[in-house]
């Protein structure tokens, strides 16, 4: 039977579609793969309570912290890279002293966390849920002195020669690993936005007892290479 014009324009119209819905798969998988980005992140991070040794405790408060990330997608799934924050978080803390005695405390302790992720895009296209876990080192310092102050001189750029004072706080650095996930959205070939939720594991020295983790939100403002 010989075709008609409506068959013919079926056929055209069909071809074209595919073709269209070819190119929308290159072009989602474009978004991301073989492509460096970087990302500036706003965090929340969960107040928690913790027990140690000697009977002493501390009640971490709700804070907000950033940080930033380098990563590489080595595919439109797959995506490995580090990450980097800072947050300043205020505690209680009740300290318990070798006899029977103790007392209260209260301050402010600066966090870092340096971490190796791997993420996974579960779709190709621009907007996709994701998995995430990854391992690392968290490092406090309680902003507690451990020593007297010291004297200590500094060249300046711009400036020159500097004496002043300072006095050394304890710190510590301790193991730590982290899951989670949420939604990815890639605006266009430059831009992206993610935002998340993960739980972050620290295996704190002293501690008398492991802990659920803390929760982590994340927002974060990407730019791809």
């Amino acid at each position: 039977m010989k075709p008609s014009a409506v068959h013919v324009l079926l056929l055209v119209a069909g071809a074209l579609l595919g073709e269209s819905a070819l190119a929308q798969m290159t072009t989602s998988n474009a978004y991301r793969d073989k492509r460096w980005e970087f990302t500036i992140q706003m965090l929340g991070l969960e107040g928690k309570d913790y027990a140690f040794e000697g009977g002493s405790s501390a009640s971490t408060k709700d804070s907000v912290g950033f940080g930033f990330a380098a990563n590489y997608n080595v595919n439109p799934h797959l995506n490995l890279g580090g990450e980097i924050f800072w947050a300043s978080v205020d505690y209680d803390a009740m300290i318990q002293s070798a006899g029977a005695s103790s007392y209260t405390s209260r301050g402010s302790m600066d966090v870092w966390s340096f971490m190796l992720n791997a993420t996974w895009n579960i779709l190709a296209g621009p907007v996709t849920p994701y998995l995430q876990g990854g391992i690392g080192s968290t490092t406090v310092d309680s902003n507690i002195a451990n020593g007297p102050p010291q004297n200590t001189c500094w060249y300046y750029p711009y400036y020159g020669y500097y004496c002043g004072t300072f006095v050394p706080t304890a710190t510590s650095t301790s193991f730590a690993y982290n899951a989670g996930g949420g939604i990815r959205w890639d605006f266009n070939r430059e831009a992206f936005m993610k935002f998340g939720v993960q739980r972050q594991w620290v295996d704190f020295d002293g501690a008398s007892s492991s802990y659920s983790g803390m929760y982590v939100w994340r927002l974060e403002l990407g730019f791809k290479n």
